[in-house]
């Protein structure tokens, strides 16, 4: 695959804006908020084919709406392209020296207000409602709350007082095993790798692998899960000490870990948590980083988090399926590169990686 150089426009108070000098942008499984960093030199920014633009246009607060387009995608209507984000800008920083004028611009989808704000809900308690409906009623700024994982009712959800809007719902998320997923449209979706869709392309060694690394690591995987708590009614044992447990035989060595529940709970409730909780950390342990010649795959497809992708790297040891967990955009002066981290599925609660030949150590996972 050839390196095709992205187009990259801005839309910003009715204009689009192109010429960056700069551009990346972040997003992933397990960020409600996509970020973005623009730089652009004096005199490069232009609006519409225009020049000398002052790019205070620019300043923080701004509403923007970013778009990338592949070879000569968007150059016949500037504002073409695949969205990337909508949101604002955050930071406004010039510099200057002997040789350069620069402005770097930084922002955030506009979930970002959903990651900063407090939670303001009228007697801060929610009874019987999924983690879904949970996140939803604490949206107060708009953003859109989709759910292709709306999880299971919690009995009893109290916010804690001065928390923000997503520290809540990623508090009653997290408990099942679901993540909040910022979309380029703005919005956050509640989602995991049982959802995983597919990235038609491929990630292979001599053609679209710029460069890899690995990291398998047992610091943080224990071989023993405890989930504590207390039922939400009753007395006893069975109420006041609620705990479950599950295992990960690859760790030779007693290491326990002990959870406590965040809401109220029972015995396969905490069992989940704590199968997930060893999962999850067994999958997080074991991860690639491979950067791509290009923000698309080899169908044009732009890189997608919570996509099952192809890998075939035999320095890594890895053939077969991995998760996409983050991906990183950047064009500079060195072309356009995406950087994706990438993980077993089932660290977010997806399913064992299909007809896989890579080495064990990837695959290793409790059962």
């Amino acid at each position: 695959m050839s390196e095709t150089r992205e187009f990259v426009t801005v839309r910003a108070g009715g204009e689009v804006y192109s010429g960056w000098k700069e551009v990346q942008v972040a997003y992933g499984l397990n960020r409600a908020a996509r970020s973005f960093t623009l730089t652009v030199s004096e005199g490069q920014l232009a609006p519409s084919g225009q020049s000398d633009l002052d790019p205070w246009v620019f300043r923080p607060g701004t509403a923007v709406e970013i778009r990338a387009g592949a070879g000569d995608r968007g150059t016949g209507d500037r504002g073409a392209g695949d969205l990337l984000v909508t949101g604002y800008v955050d930071d406004y920083s010039p510099s200057y020296d002997a040789h350069r004028h620069e402005v770097t611009v930084t922002g955030r989808s506009k979930a970002g207000d959903y990651v900063d704000s407090a939670a303001v809900i009228e007697g801060g308690y929610f009874e019987n409602k999924t983690p879904a409906e949970i996140a939803r009623d604490l949206d107060k700024f708009g953003i859109g709350i989709g759910a292709k994982v709306p999880g299971d009712p919690v009995p009893d959800f109290q916010i804690i007082q001065g928390e923000t809007a997503f520290r809540a719902a990623e508090r009653v998320c997290r408990q099942q095993g679901i993540c909040l997923m910022g979309l380029a449209d703005g919005s956050v979706e509640l989602t995991n790798a049982s959802e995983a869709g597919r990235q038609p392309g491929a990630l292979l060694l001599g053609k679209n692998i710029l460069a890899a690394s690995g990291h398998i690591s047992h610091a943080k995987r224990f071989s023993d899960h405890m989930v504590k708590g207390q039922g939400r009614a009753g007395h006893g044992d069975e109420a006041l000490r609620v705990e479950g447990t599950a295992q990960d035989p690859a760790v030779g060595r007693y290491r326990p870990r002990v959870v406590i529940a965040e809401t109220a709970t029972d015995v396969a409730t905490a069992t989940r948590r704590a199968m997930i909780e060893a999962q999850r950390l067994a999958g997080l342990s074991t991860r690639a980083s491979i950067t791509a010649q290009s923000f698309r795959d080899d169908t044009g497809t732009v890189w997608q988090p919570n996509n099952l992708v192809f890998v075939d790297c035999p320095w890594l040891r890895i053939h077969g399926d991995m998760l996409i967990e983050t991906v990183r955009l950047t064009q500079d002066g060195q072309g356009s590169r995406a950087l994706l981290a990438l993980v077993d599925p089932r660290a977010y609660d997806g399913k064992a990686p299909q007809k896989s030949k890579s080495d064990d150590a990837w695959t290793e996972m409790p059962e």
